[in-house]
């Protein structure tokens, strides 16, 4: 599980994003007090640890459905 390692290892990678995006990310990271990629970090792991508790949500839901 991805989620699980306990290793900080980091990799540098680009994205391009919308400008919209890019002023709220600076606006928070002042707010905040924390780098621009402090928050990124954060939006990424929030999304990814959401997603695999959705996905096991809809299966749950599907099993229910499944075998009532």
């Amino acid at each position: 599980n991805i989620l699980s390692s306990t290793s900080n290892t980091t990799n540098t990678i680009t994205f391009r994003i919308s400008k919209k995006y890019e002023e709220f990310l600076r606006k928070k990271s002042e707010q905040e007090r924390v780098s621009i990629n402090t928050i990124a970090n954060k939006i990424f792991g929030e999304y990814i640890e959401w997603q695999q508790f959705v996905e096991k949500l809809e299966l749950l839901f599907y099993w229910n459905y499944c075998f009532k």
